[in-house]
């Protein structure tokens, strides 16, 4: 025909902008942050042997191959600790005592209607907090450390952890992560101990995040300062070693009502002069209004109403 018996026509293509909203972050950016703070990311399979699958997971029916490249891997995994957990032994192997790992990637799981997969952000941590060097001792990695990553990671996201039972994670060491409305999104604890031994591990911590969840944020916005100074009061109960600090910091929000701009504990205590199975909790609680500088009398007030309440909520007692 003719490449010059083609007439000439201009070309139209449209270009679609992705929107960029603020209540999303990428995935890009929550794995920065765990870099920034230490991590390595790691990449592993999405098929693991079945009993490593029943080791970490007992209570998931995995999704089996029809054709598995080999019998280690003829699952398809629910959970990315096992390629973690393989992934950190790995390395202590190899002389790498500090390893610090996170992984994002999809987990698949039978349902009523076939199968789904969703997709998660898990976390292993073996060895010490920081790496060795002059200025620091070498302090073994805990709970609360990796809580802290969490916490980092979920910059702005309201959560609580809860105490519970994991049948992978230590039975007195594992919180279920749970948003202010009620939804279940993740796992921290430590190894279990059987798990421990029977994988030839060292003691580690474990972390999971439902992805989806982990990205989400709250818009930014405005408040007002006010003109008037602040007035912090620091106060120390005795309760029993079973309420956590969450519940605490909920009932002295609730009993200041809007004068109490910021309550936050900032020192636990077992031991000589507390009660065996009690446990003291020192609190700081910062009041301010927008209309008018604060008395003495209107500090009091508070602070008496809070410890009237602990007190009725949980048989709290002022330390002396």
């Amino acid at each position: 025909h003719g490449y010059h018996q083609i007439a000439p026509k201009a070309m139209n293509a449209s270009l679609v902008i992705r929107p960029q909203t603020e209540t999303k972050i990428s995935q890009r950016q929550l794995s920065q942050i765990l870099v920034d703070r230490g991590y390595r990311e790691a990449i592993t399979y999405s098929f693991i042997t079945p009993e490593r699958q029943k080791l970490i997971s007992p209570g998931v029916d995995a999704i089996e191959l029809a054709n598995p490249i080999s019998a280690d891997m003829s699952v398809m995994r629910s959970s990315l600790w096992p390629g973690l957990i393989q992934a950190a032994a790995h390395n202590l192997a190899r002389q790498q005592e500090r390893v610090r790992l996170f992984e994002t990637g999809a987990c698949y799981f039978k349902t009523a209607a076939g199968r789904c997969e969703e997709s998660y952000l898990s976390g292993i941590v073996v060895g010490n907090t920081m790496p060795q060097q002059w200025a620091s001792k070498s302090v073994p990695h805990d709970f609360y450390d990796v809580k802290g990553d969490i916490e980092a990671l979920l910059n702005g996201l309201k959560v609580r952890f809860v105490a519970n039972q994991h049948p992978a994670l230590h039975p007195g060491q594992t919180a279920q992560i749970i948003t202010c409305g009620g939804d279940h999104i993740g796992w921290l604890g430590s190894l279990h101990p059987a798990l421990q031994q029977e994988l030839d591990m060292k003691a580690c911590t474990l972390f999971e995040l439902e992805l989806d969840a982990v990205r989400r944020r709250q818009m930014a916005g405005f408040e007002p300062l006010s003109r008037f100074p602040s007035n912090r009061r620091d106060i120390a109960v005795i309760v029993d070693q079973s309420v956590s600090g969450a519940d605490l910091l909920k009932c002295v929000q609730q009993a200041a009502g809007e004068l109490l701009k910021q309550a936050d504990i900032f020192d636990i205590y077992q031991g000589e002069g507390i009660d065996l199975g009690r446990k003291s909790v020192a609190m700081g609680l910062t009041l301010q209004d927008f209309s008018r500088t604060l008395t003495d009398a209107d500090i009091e007030g508070v602070v008496s109403k809070v410890v009237a309440t602990l007190a009725d909520q949980y048989q709290a007692s002022l330390r002396d």
